[in-house]
């Protein structure tokens, strides 16, 4: 929105009280600021349906559809729990308050999950919530940007963005001193945002020569939602 900041926020994982905390911290008005949001909105949480309704409030949010989303999306579409999702992944309580959700309401969260993309490329930054799979352009992902079912179109490029993790594997190995990281630097001059993987210590990590900031701090699992200025790189915890 014009004159006012560029945010983006980490994994939610369903945590409404963390992500009113984080944006209260950082004087979030959305009058003025635009919230970008890296995916997983629900699970692990116990607000899942709060944060979604809470997002979807929202005018001018960008976002990227997360793995967790998926396994909502698919179940709102669907009509059938994947077990892989609800015993596995956190997607009990999530499972059950959009069971009790009726017919229309459970149309309208699916059209809006699936409203977001696996991909945005913007004028300084990328936002996907894996990382880039091995091989992909930027064609790529405008592709998956512009795709209608987001994770569909990741799927058919031999990628998945909403999974990958070697990516940020590459950057945390460089970082840490390997000559030899597995994935090279993507060919870009944006800031590359990305979720998914938890940090090791509930702080961002930053990787420069990998464009790399990473903003999943462990919400869900004990530890904070961060919620940082993709301008400044200022962040806020919550």
């Amino acid at each position: 929105m014009a004159g006012g900041r560029r945010l983006v926020v980490g994994d939610i994982h369903g945590c409404m009280k963390q992500l009113a905390a984080v944006l209260a911290k950082s004087s979030f008005d959305p009058g003025r600021d635009t919230l970008h949001a890296l995916g997983d909105f629900c699970d692990r949480g116990h607000e899942n349906l709060a944060v979604i309704e809470f997002l979807m409030s929202l005018d001018g949010l960008v976002a990227v559809a997360g793995n967790h989303d998926m396994f909502l999306m698919d179940y709102l579409y669907g009509g059938e729990e994947s077990r892989h999702w609800v015993e596995r992944c956190g997607g009990d309580v999530t499972y059950r308050q959009f069971r009790a959700l009726d017919g229309t309401r459970k149309a309208d969260v699916a059209d809006w999950l699936c409203s977001w993309p696996g991909a945005i490329v913007a004028d300084t930054y990328i936002m996907v919530h894996g990382g880039i799979p091995s091989g992909w352009s930027i064609d790529d992902l405008l592709s998956c940007q512009n795709a209608a079912r987001p994770h569909d179109s990741t799927r058919d490029r031999g990628g998945d963005l909403a999974w990958d993790r070697l990516y940020f594997a590459s950057a945390l190995a460089f970082s840490r001193g390997s000559a030899n990281p597995p994935l090279a630097p993507f060919d870009t001059d944006k800031t590359i945002f990305v979720g998914h993987t938890p940090t090791d210590d509930g702080l961002p990590f930053f990787c420069p020569h990998y464009h790399l900031v990473a903003l999943d701090t462990g919400c869900g699992d004990g530890g904070p939602v961060t919620l940082m200025d993709m301008d400044s790189l200022e962040y806020w915890q919550a």
